[in-house]
């Protein structure tokens, strides 16, 4: 990988795990606000177990955001340097609809009760936006022009 690929896509990470921590701090937030209003019993760990959960679900996703992004810069690098067009537009297909397929499979798993349940599998999923969200807040980080 070229400088300039790797120092984007060390920003975009950086972006990535900024909005992950806001996630996460919002979604206890919410959570701990939900506990309240509905007047859930607070006590036996209920409240624990599920901050757990919520955080398991923000890590997972986080980790899982990290692994796209070098994923894609790899890919598209790869997919750049190979002077066939036919073979770039299929590798990069081809790894995106893979990577599709691995998102749907790891969320299968988590929304599981016994994984992390649905609080866990919707933060998860959000989590997971920050390969957007870092790409997008990269330019405003680092007050740059976007690539």
């Amino acid at each position: 990988m070229d400088d300039k690929v790797k120092k984007t896509t060390k920003q975009i990470i950086v972006g990535s795990i900024i909005y992950n921590v806001v996630l996460f701090l919002f979604s206890l937030a919410f959570f701990m606000i939900y506990c309240y209003n509905k007047k859930v019993d607070l006590n036996g760990g209920f409240l624990l177990y599920n901050i757990v959960k919520i955080l398991l679900g923000s890590v997972v996703g986080t980790i899982f955001s990290i692994i796209m992004i070098i994923w894609m810069a790899i890919t598209l690098n790869k997919a750049v340097g190979s002077n066939d067009e036919k073979f770039a537009k299929n590798y990069i297909i081809k790894n995106s609809v893979f990577r599709n397929i691995l998102f749907c499979i790891i969320l299968i798993i988590i929304i599981n009760e016994n994984v992390l349940g649905f609080n866990g599998g919707i933060v998860f999923i959000l989590s997971s936006l920050g390969t957007k969200i870092g790409a997008y807040l990269t330019p405003i980080i680092f007050k740059q022009k976007s690539i």
